[in-house]
């Protein structure tokens, strides 16, 4: 996350001034009809037991493991059954009688479009469920696996522009493709066609598009995007619905969400459904609130809005609650310069069951103890961050005290090596004369001193074995040692270099030798008459290592600011607790009435001891 925010330029609706609308958002809440509520029950039984309770009458027994008695894909199938269940039963079993989300939806979308009249307000609706399916197989498999494999692999198995082709290939092909190009068998191909191709239970689209006629809306007027692919059919689509002669378009997230500019005299969005994915909320509110929006400028104020049906004690909880709690992440994340969170999961792998069964109960115990538990996961984790950076200071701190103690090092033998300087001779000028020497030959120009010493090492790298130190050379009484070293990475031999004063001190650091001449033998020069300046040096760096060990120091002495409602939540998850536990045995001493009852073979008297407590 820190290098993301270092390279990253973030460029969103709260930096940046567009002439766009703005949307104003609303949540409307269903109320769960009669069957919803029973299937809620059984569903919750069916998560609570892992895979067992109601599974055959709920149709979720795909992947029961015999041997262990449980089903490992529980969740999976809860959570499908439980986003068709949130949107309409009829999605789940067409015999089943309808939820009211659609209604709703209907009377809210056909009342915006009798009062848009004038203008010929235009809008959107999303639904990533009960998606009608094509006749044509091949279309349909396209449409399955477009958005969910790369483009690449896609534009290889279908071809470029699939929708523009004249002749169709056949699906044997396209299967075999398939096959080739996602590493699958014959078997696990068919699955997949067989998936793409499964006939729904219940149209979600085609009851919507009922619904709306039967409130007046011309059936010309409201049309699905799912039917029309080719370019020239979307252009086309683009074309009218910008004239406003088609008012209501359906689609997916995949179908309507991206590419589509039909924002001219779009006034609302309207969301059946939500996926997982803060991006797909983004991109379908992206269709309307953007430039270019003419109707909202004109007659609605530069305002659009956007609706969210959500049927309650249902999933539909659970998922606003997640994608708002990832949105706020993301956007902290993105334009904050602190991460006190260091992982991020993404929350299609990280679906709290515990809070989908108290959303799914109803119950308030349940919904505060699985509030409880969300909320001292993120304390912990805030905690361990906290922790995590205290020990960093400690461990700066015990850096910066090293880092001192060379400093210092360096700085008292530098007080005691610079009064040396004053030895070295000077000419009538003022001038420092140089005087050098290697292998008892004088030298008194620097190109000609590093020639030599660079002549020293070659000849020791050549003769003698790796370890090997020697006298390279010297200059104003400071001696020029040499090592003979192998480097791996470069698979070679060489000669280090390190400077010492008469006092025997060793000056600056080890270095390799140049190869240069010149570069060889000022490097020893300027590492002796630099040795005022890094003094200094050394005492700034000194200061403000000292200056960072304060600063640690002080953020070592912050107590961790949620502690205290840490310790609070914790408490009263233990009550929550003892509560349930109370509750589950109320309901175990209920059940032994009903069993011994019904074994005596008489009818109870009274159906509170039936009635759920969770």
């Amino acid at each position: 996350m820190t290098m993301y925010r270092e390279i990253a330029d973030v460029r969103n609706n709260n930096n940046l001034t567009l002439d766009k609308p703005k949307a104003e958002h609303t949540l409307i809440k269903i109320q769960p009809s009669e069957t919803q509520l029973k299937l809620i029950e059984k569903l919750q039984d069916f998560i609570n037991s892992k895979g067992n309770d109601f599974s055959e009458e709920l149709g979720l027994t795909a992947g029961y493991d015999d041997q262990k008695g449980i089903n490992p894909s529980f969740a999976l199938l809860a959570i499908n059954f439980a986003k068709k269940l949130s949107l309409d039963p009829r999605l789940i079993d067409s015999s089943y009688l309808p939820g009211t989300k659609l209604m709703e939806a209907s009377k809210n979308i056909s009342k915006i479009y009798f009062e848009t009249n004038s203008f010929n307000g235009t809008q959107l609706i999303f639904s990533d469920i009960g998606t009608p399916k094509s006749s044509n197989k091949i279309d349909n498999l396209y449409e399955h696996l477009s958005g969910d494999i790369p483009q690449a692999d896609l534009l290889e198995i279908f071809g470029e522009d699939y929708y523009e082709k004249k002749s169709r290939p056949r699906l044997e092909d396209i299967e075999a493709k398939i096959s080739e190009v996602l590493k699958l068998t014959n078997n696990e191909v068919g699955e997949l066609a067989e998936e793409a191709n499964a006939s729904e239970n219940f149209n979600v689209y085609s009851e919507m598009k009922r619904l709306l006629v039967d409130k007046g809306i011309p059936e010309n007027e409201v049309v699905f995007i799912h039917g029309y692919n080719t370019r020239k059919q979307k252009e086309d689509l683009f074309e009218a619905v910008n004239k406003g002669d088609i008012r209501i378009v359906l689609g997916s997230t995949k179908k309507l969400g991206t590419g589509v500019n039909v924002q001219n005299r779009a006034i609302a969005v309207h969301h059946l459904d939500i996926s997982w994915r803060p991006s797909d909320i983004e991109q379908r509110n992206g269709r309307f609130e953007r430039q270019g929006n003419e109707a909202a400028k004109l007659y609605c104020n530069n305002k659009v809005d956007a609706f969210y049906y959500a049927t309650e004690r249902t999933l539909d909880a659970s998922m606003y609650n997640t994608v708002s709690q990832k949105a706020k992440f993301i956007a902290q994340l993105k334009t904050t310069a602190s991460a006190d969170v260091r992982t991020v999961k993404d929350i299609e792998e990280d679906v709290d069951m515990g809070s989908m069964a108290a959303e799914l109960s109803g119950d308030p115990v349940f919904k505060e103890k699985a509030n409880l538990q969300k909320r001292i996961t993120e304390l912990t984790q805030l905690e361990k961050s906290f922790k995590s950076k205290k020990y960093d200071f400690e461990n700066n701190i015990r850096h910066s005290e090293t880092r001192i103690k060379a400093f210092e090092r360096q700085v008292a033998i530098l007080k005691k090596t610079i009064p040396l300087l004053e030895f070295i001779p000077k000419d009538e000028k003022g001038e420092l004369i140089f005087l050098a020497k290697v292998a008892e030959q004088n030298y008194s120009k620097v190109g000609e001193f590093g020639t030599a010493m660079i002549s020293e090492a070659e000849h020791a790298k050549k003769y003698q074995p790796t370890g090997h130190q020697f006298v390279l050379g010297e200059l104003w009484n400071f001696k020029v040692m040499g090592k003979v070293e192998y480097s791996f990475l470069e698979n070679r031999k060489q000669v280090s270099r390190e400077l010492l004063s008469p006092l025997n001190d060793k000056i600056g650091e080890t270095k390799e030798l140049p190869s240069g001449e010149m570069a060889a033998g000022l490097q020893i020069k300027q590492t002796i008459l630099d040795m005022p300046e890094n003094l200094q040096r050394f005492s700034r760096n000194i200061e403000k290592e000292k200056q960072d060990i304060g600063e640690y120091s002080k953020q070592l002495n912050f107590l961790f600011p949620y502690k205290e409602e840490l310790n609070s939540k914790k408490g009263r998850l233990m009550k929550i607790d003892s509560i349930i536990i109370a509750k589950a045995k109320e309901v175990d001493e209920s059940k032994k009435v009903m069993t011994s009852l019904q074994n005596e073979g008489e009818e109870p008297q009274q159906a509170y001891c039936l009635k759920r407590n969770f």
